[in-house]
Formats: structure tokens, sequence, C-alpha cells
């Protein structure tokens, strides 16, 4: 924009001055022109009388010659004689340099009645009385120029203004191919933008320029390489766990069997180091899951109530020491910008924790706030402490080991919302117990709030 509205302003200036220019010139030209008719029509008309001056055998046909300081003049002069003058110059004379005669039908700046600037023009003819004495006269036409002054200082102003509203036209124009000439890319952004946020899972292609077309199918098909590159790395990470499963299973049996044979220490031996094992699968398992250099993201979004009420249901099906009443609160129809299994994964794991927890009740809450939704997992256990809040995020670490769990849910979860730009916070639930929440970008289509 800065570059073509300076690049205007130049050109629209060259154009302007040579407009200017042209025009004083179109003006001077006609000027000479007239003046150099009206000294042809002086020069026809002029005689010498009886008392050998001049004078003229008719008027001369513009009628200004004939009114008083009209702004048209015209003057006879010989050499120690008065001069010849039109009636429009009244009493006064011209103030001729002494170099004007040698300057014919040229232009020249007079001073001319009552100090009036004028322009002029003069042309020496040589005449002969009745008695064959030859006279030398100088002959001048001048012109008022406050005529053309104020209309040359016009064109300036209307040129001006001309000019200033082409540039603004240019400019607005410049501003309109611009935002059309760049609004496939735009339109691409936002594409770009719903894939990272989890709302589709490539850029459209349909109604797209040729010139951009290239860039849009190149993203896409980088898009599709991330989708088989991140599938391949799950199906690679699950092929590692049912594959590690049955030795860690048997050599579990192996320290069973070494407890039934009085080797207790040899077994508790076995078992921790099984512990450790079963430990570093988690984590790397969660790490594969959760390390997909943003890929995870990649997907058309997750209805978060219809995740949620599945997990629910799932977890009913659990053994619990106790009744648990779960709660979903939110808006029925609407989208969370986030991969669905990643998002089973992270309520899961909250859900699953405030259910060991719980007493009685856990609340699963999404509130919309403007682009951004807060899901929340609130219970009534006794919660932890703040010391505790920073301790329970670590890999492993488990406050109640009478708790079953490996340790790794919520920093399994931490990993995962990482990738969304999120963060898992702890803090107090009004009901007492341990309150989870994270925020996402969201889609909401309405504020309907259900409860289960």
């Amino acid at each position: 924009m800065v570059a073509a509205a300076f690049s205007a302003l130049l050109t629209l200036a060259f154009i302007g001055f040579l407009i200017a220019n042209l025009f004083e010139r179109q003006v001077e030209s006609r000027l000479r022109e007239s003046l150099s008719q009206q000294l042809d029509q002086l020069a026809a008309h002029l005689i010498v009388k009886d008392d050998n001056t001049p004078g003229l055998d008719a008027d001369l046909s513009d009628p200004r010659y004939q009114r008083p300081l009209s702004g048209l003049y015209w003057e006879v002069d010989e050499e120690g004689k008065a001069p010849l003058r039109s009636r429009s110059m009244w009493d006064q004379s011209f103030d001729l340099s002494e170099n004007y005669a040698v300057t014919n039908f040229a232009l020249t700046p007079i001073n001319g009645p009552k100090g009036i600037e004028l322009v002029g023009m003069s042309r020496a003819v040589s005449m002969r009385d009745k008695v064959d004495v030859k006279h030398h006269y100088l002959l001048t036409v001048a012109q008022d120029t406050r005529v053309q002054v104020a209309d040359h200082a016009d064109l300036l102003r209307t040129l001006a203004i001309a000019l200033g509203l082409a540039f603004l036209a240019i400019v607005a124009a410049a501003a309109a191919q611009i935002y059309y000439g760049l609004k496939p890319l735009e339109a691409m952004r936002r594409d770009i933008e719903r894939v990272r946020g989890g709302l589709s899972d490539h850029v459209e292609t349909s109604g797209v320029p040729s010139e951009v077309l290239p860039l849009a199918e190149e993203i896409n098909a980088t898009l599709e390489m991330q989708r088989r590159n991140l599938d391949r790395a799950r199906r690679q990470a699950g092929d590692l766990a049912h594959g590690l499963k049955t030795p860690i299973a048997a050599l579990a049996g192996q320290a069973d069997l070494l407890a039934r044979a009085g080797q207790i220490e040899n077994a508790e031996a076995v078992r921790g180091h099984l512990r450790i094992m079963h430990r570093h699968v988690e984590r790397e398992l969660a790490k594969a899951r959760a390390q997909g250099d943003g890929a995870t993201t990649i997907g058309s979004g997750v209805m978060p109530l219809v995740e949620i009420r599945s997990i629910i249901d799932t977890l009913k099906k659990l053994p619990q020491k106790s009744v648990v009443n779960y709660q979903v609160i939110g808006p029925e129809n609407m989208s969370l910008a986030m991969n669905a299994e990643d998002f089973a994964e992270v309520m899961g794991n909250l859900i699953d924790n405030a259910r060991k927890w719980a007493k009685s009740s856990v609340l699963a809450c999404v509130i919309v706030e403007g682009t951004h939704a807060l899901v929340s997992v609130e219970d009534d256990g006794p919660g932890i402490s703040d010391n505790q809040q920073t301790r329970v995020l670590s890999r492993g670490v488990r406050l109640d080991e009478m708790v079953q769990g490996s340790g790794l849910g919520l920093s399994i979860v931490e990993a995962l919302l990482e990738n969304y730009g999120s963060k898992l916070e702890l803090g107090r639930a009004e009901a007492g117990g341990l309150c989870a929440s994270f925020q996402v970008a969201s889609r909401a289509t309405t504020t309907v709030r259900t409860l289960m």
C-alpha cells in the first residue's frame, strides 16, 4: 500500500506538472498569436497624415480599444514626437525600455496605465509621407495579464483537486486489489487455523484461484503425511504395549511362583523391577501418544458432552467402593477444537481420578468463554493441598498407594494439553474436593445447558 501510494503520488505529480506546463505554453501561444494579429491590424490601418503625424484610417475591430482602461491597449511611437495612443490608454503612455524595439514580435512585460503589469509585443514600421519622407514608427500592443494569471490559478486549483481525487481513487483501487487479491490467502489462513484447532482435517481447494491452488494442495499433502505418520506411531505404540503385556504378565507369574516357593525376598525384588518396567512403558506410551509435533490437533473436533457421557457410561461398569452420582453441565450442541481421541484420553483420566477419590458425586462442566471453553472436573473427595498439587503432576507420583493406578494419568493429561497450547490447572472444588480444569478453543452453536 505504501509503495502503491508513493508511486501514484509521484506519477500524478509529474502529470500535474506536465498539464500545468502545457496550459501555460498554450496560453502564451494564444496570447502571442492574438497580439501579433492586433499588430498586423494596427499596421494595416496606420497612415501618415498631412501634418506628418501618424494616424489610423479606421478604428481597430476590438471595441476594448475604445473603452478606457479596458485591459487592451495600442500605441504608435515616433522618435521626438508625442505618441499616438488608443482611447483605452486614456492619458497614459507605455513605459518602454530602450531595448524594447529590438525584441520585435517577442512577448515582453510592460508597465501600463496606473502601473498595471501588461504583456506587450512591438513591431518596427517605416512609412513615407506625401513628400516621400520616410517615418520610422514603433507599434506596440499590450494586454492585461491578470485574466491569464487568474485562469492559470483556477487551472492549478482545479488540477490539484482533480489529481487529489485521482490519488484517492488510485489508493482505494490498490487497496481493493490487494484485499481481493489476497482474499484467497486469507481464506486459506482460516482453513489452516481450523485444521490447527482440530475443526477440519484439510484446506479447502474448491474455488481456489489457480495461482494459489498448488500451495493449498501442498498443504493438504503435508497434512495427510502427518496423519499417516501419526497413525503409524500410534499403531507402533499399541503394538509395543501389546507386545510387552505378555512378557510382563509372565514375569509377574514367575514372581508369584517364587513367593509360593518361599523366596519372598526374590519375589518382591522381581515385582519391584516389574513396577519400574510398567511405569517406563506407560511413560513412553504417553510420550508417543502426546508428542506428535502438533499432529494430534488435526481432526474434525469433538462434541464434549457426548464424549463425556460415553466415558461415564464406561466408568460406571467398573467396581466402586460407593455409589457415585455423575453430573454433566454445558452447551449441548458445540464442538471443541480438539482431537476426539485426545479429549477422551484427557477426560478419561480426569473423571476416573475424580471417581476414585469422590465420596458421592463427580461434576463435569463445559463453560463457553468467548472463543474458548473451560472444561472442568470436580469431586467431593478430600482434595489435595497446594504443595501436593505440584507433586501430583509429576510422572509416577501417587499420593495414596492404596488407590489403584500407575501415577501417570495427570502427567499424560498435561502432555496432551500442551499440544493445544493449554495447561492443566488444579484447585479446590466447591464441594470440597479437587477441581481439575483446562481451556481449549471452542465452536459453540447454542447455549442450552443440560443436566445428567
